[in-house]
């Protein structure tokens, strides 16, 4: 009963949230409707805790179809940009991932036990199966709440990192479109076309979950969101063969009902860190490492904003601010608080930027082939 509660006070609290960012400008400030109605959830879960109920997990089957969902929407824009230059930034990517992943492990072997674990790449784009085939010299529990701090921090500090970014990379100046006002409604109205646009997503997403499932097992990082992802291209692919296109009108539908999913699974991603912090805190929580690690994302901030600041120099705005808290937070954490960067970043613009279309396949997927590859050898 109490699960069936959350999942109804969940949704509420999105379309409140919903209701506000589009009444008051908090996107001029980067805050997102997930972080608001995170700050709420945060409430939620202390009012539980008062009335002596143990919070629930979200069901996991609800972060599957939200996830996946998302990310078959994202496979459907991928094809737009699926060309010879797209697939030398993927490349490019992959590159530049494994050179942070080499020198956070070279650090790691120089710094001194308890804080080498969280200078290393273990959570470079925290990838839970990837932290189990290595966690054998340590407690994949101890792991998994340094791994929720440092998702929780990044993800709170998000908004202040986009707005010192601003300052720093982005000359107002210019002739640039910035929308303090933006709003992404779910859908204009709750028409038949769009209830039947969710219905048969979710058709799809759960026949994607089952086949996934028998193979998920025997091969690593082979998760129902790669499969979503890489459907969602077929799909556009196979829109294109028989000669339809995709109308401005279709892609704003599309974009929505992504948009939709990807707040909800955050807000799940959130929820679950609170319930994983109140759980553990007691027992790991130590000040010094916590302090390590809240330098360390500064540093790696610092670091981000010089590196997009070189390399980006005659890029537009959106590319650089986008730009600069994908390299943050991916370097840094899950892809969940770097997917909601970007979104974050874009909701300002009128157009997103191609980066967010190049980091879900490579830091949701390709990414971990290399990191385990590149920690064996490294560990050696």
């Amino acid at each position: 009963m109490l699960i069936l509660i959350q999942i109804i006070c969940l949704f509420f609290i999105y379309f409140v949230c919903r209701y506000i960012t589009k009444v008051y400008p908090f996107a001029k400030f980067y805050i997102s409707l997930p972080y608001l109605a995170s700050l709420c959830l945060i409430c939620m879960f202390i009012l539980l805790t008062l009335l002596n109920l143990d919070p629930l997990p979200f069901p996991k089957f609800l972060e599957r179809v939200t996830v996946s969902s998302f990310l078959f929407t994202v496979g459907i824009q991928i094809f737009t940009f699926l060309n010879t230059t797209f697939l030398k930034r993927v490349i490019m990517l992959l590159i530049i991932s494994g050179f942070i992943i080499i020198t956070m492990d070279v650090i790691q072997f120089i710094v001194e036990t308890p804080y080498d674990f969280v200078l290393g790449s273990i959570f470079f784009a925290n990838n839970v199966d990837f932290i189990k085939k290595v966690s054998d010299k340590m407690d994949l529990t101890v792991l998994t709440y340094w791994g929720s701090v440092q998702l929780l921090i990044v993800f709170y500090f998000t908004p202040l990192f986009l707005k010192l970014s601003e300052k720093f990379l982005i000359n107002l100046r210019k002739n640039i479109s910035i929308h303090p006002h933006r709003s992404e409604p779910l859908i204009t109205g709750v028409t038949k076309k769009g209830v039947s646009h969710f219905l048969i997503l979710w058709v799809i997403i759960c026949i994607i979950i089952w086949i996934s499932s028998s193979i998920n097992s025997q091969v690593y990082f082979v998760y129902d969101f790669v499969f979503a992802m890489l459907f969602g291209i077929f799909y556009a692919s196979f829109i294109r063969i028989q000669g339809e296109t995709i109308t401005k009108t279709t892609t704003n539908l599309i974009n929505q009902i992504g948009t939709f999913h990807l707040y909800i699974f955050i807000l799940i991603t959130i929820w679950q860190q609170f319930i994983i912090q109140t759980e553990h805190f007691r027992i790991f929580f130590s000040l010094q490492i916590f302090n390590v690690i809240v330098i360390k994302t500064i540093v790696i901030g610092i670091l981000s904003l010089y590196v997009i600041k070189i390399t980006f120099s005659k890029s537009n705005e959106i590319d650089k601010l986008v730009g600069v808290i994908a390299l943050w937070t991916f370097s840094l954490n899950a892809p969940v608080v770097c997917m909601h960067g970007m979104k974050t970043a874009s909701n300002r613009f009128d157009a997103s930027s191609y980066i967010v279309f190049i980091v879900p396949p490579v830091i949701l997927w390709l990414v971990n082939y290399m990191h385990l590859w590149l920690f064996l050898a490294l560990q050696k």
